[in-house]
């Protein structure tokens, strides 16, 4: 007879939760390239409007992704 597999714990650590985790993942998600929709998909969200709130914790990154376009750009135009 074979043993039955054990449950693994995951220890995601002091004052973490499973719905914080996935908080700070739709956050670093929406500061990546997936669109509000694709984060909409893999958080199983039923509406854009229920995606909103991860999207107003990752403002200012449009500014960075700005800010880092023009460097690439006049580094190209320099060279």
């Amino acid at each position: 007879m074979r043993n039955a597999p054990q449950r693994r714990t995951l220890y995601i650590g002091r004052d973490w939760s499973y719905r914080r985790l996935r908080d700070t993942c739709a956050v670093a998600w929406l500061k990546c390239p997936p669109s509000l929709e694709h984060v909409r998909r893999l958080l199983g969200l039923a509406s854009l409007e229920a995606t909103l709130p991860y999207a107003s914790l990752a403002t200012g990154t449009l500014e960075r992704r700005m800010k880092r376009i023009e460097e690439s750009f006049s580094a190209e135009v320099a060279a």
